[in-house]
């Protein structure tokens, strides 16, 4: 693929983004790691995403979605590699967030504020350039966003 010097821009910008924030979040959680132990309080976490998020303090879900990724959290501690790839996750979302209110509300065609499998198998179609999902890749995307485990993608 030949790429043009708009697109070359453009991939250059979003890998120097990126790396900024890398450097950000190893900052921010080297602020919390002090001993250097790996882990957090799990009570600091409102006040690392707050940092990783210009301020604004995360919502008790999106927590959640972050403790959730470190399965060997205890009730007081979460470990730092562990949750690397949610906090990335999150902040990407957060950075994203009204692009992906309009998709959400798009196919959310009832107003129910939920996606339910036939308006997440359109949305996924979109994506995918009209193709139709394999049942395998419904049934992933549904079990990875349903936190509720209601078979439905809420809107928050």
């Amino acid at each position: 693929i030949v790429m043009g010097e708009a697109g070359r821009h453009r991939k250059e910008e979003a890998a120097k983004k990126i790396a900024e924030y890398e450097a950000l979040r190893d900052e921010v959680l080297d602020m919390f790691d002090l001993k250097k132990t790996g882990m957090m309080k799990i009570e600091e976490l409102p006040a690392i995403m707050a940092q990783l998020n210009d301020g604004v303090v995360p919502t008790e879900s999106e927590i959640e979605f972050v403790i959730s990724s470190d399965k060997a959290a205890d009730l007081k501690h979460v470990h730092r590699e562990a949750i690397l790839s949610s906090l990335d996750s999150w902040k990407a979302l957060k950075d994203n967030e009204s692009e992906i209110v309009k998709i959400f509300d798009k196919y959310d065609r009832d107003n129910s504020g939920k996606l339910d499998i036939t308006e997440l198998r359109a949305l996924m179609m979109e994506m995918n350039d009209d193709k139709m999902p394999t049942l395998e890749e419904e049934t992933w995307l549904l079990r990875l966003a349903d936190r509720n485990e209601d078979n439905e993608i809420d809107r928050e």
